[in-house]
């Protein structure tokens, strides 16, 4: 009995890491054609956030932290505008704190709003939606956030926004010279607002499809 149960353990491990694979191939991928990460002017979307949801869904919170770290990955592989400039002005908080953690973060946080969202949704009719709007909501919020709180008062950055203001993407009132980190908040809230409603959208609609899918599948099977 209990060599039954060590069996059904293995396979279910080697099972869960075969899928981690699936879906960690599935990103790169996406990265490498290009399909990922779409790029806006001075802005990206990406679709990458959607196998690290879809994983987060269908195989848990850990999985979902992993997932959110090779996201973090692909962005510092392929770096949008704005990630260049906060690399270039310090790489080790850059990299720890806006790519590492914040993919971590965001990927363990996917699951565990599932899972939450199981005690209130039992019948699982909405859980899916909302898991993968919120995700990509919390995705943009914490780029947001990390953002203004490490590097609001940088030249650079201020800089940078200030050249998006003279091309008349920003709101008129933001200018570099007197620009704080309560002046770059809404200027980035401006610059990534259409790009995170996108965002949001195809977050929901994709991710929400593919793992109530997989989810349906995995349970026959088991």
């Amino acid at each position: 009995m209990a060599g039954t149960e060590n069996s059904r353990g293995i396979h279910s491990r080697t099972l869960m890491l075969t899928q981690l694979g699936v879906l960690i191939a599935i990103m790169l991928v996406l990265h490498f054609t290009g399909i990922g990460f779409i790029t806006l002017g001075p802005v990206r979307m990406t679709i990458m956030w959607v196998p690290a949801i879809v994983g987060a869904i269908t195989l848990g919170p850990i999985a979902g932290a992993v997932l959110g770290g090779v996201f973090g990955v692909t962005v510092l592989m392929d770096m949008g505008p704005l990630t260049a400039i906060l690399i270039d002005t310090d790489p080790v908080l850059t990299v720890i704190f806006m790519v590492v953690i914040r993919g971590l973060l965001v990927g363990f946080l996917s699951g565990m709003l599932f899972k939450g969202f199981g005690f209130i949704d039992k019948k699982r009719t909405w859980s899916f939606e909302a898991t993968g709007f919120l995700t990509a909501l919390l995705n943009t919020t914490a780029f947001i956030l990390g953002t203004v709180l490490i590097f609001g008062n940088h030249p650079g950055v201020h800089g940078w926004l200030e050249a998006l203001w003279g091309l008349e993407i920003l709101p008129v009132e933001f200018a570099a010279e007197g620009a704080t980190r309560g002046s770059v908040f809404p200027a980035l809230i401006a610059l990534v607002g259409t790009q995170a409603f996108i965002e949001m959208a195809i977050c929901t609609l994709l991710s929400a499809t593919i793992a109530r899918v997989l989810r349906t599948h995995l349970n026959k099977v088991s």
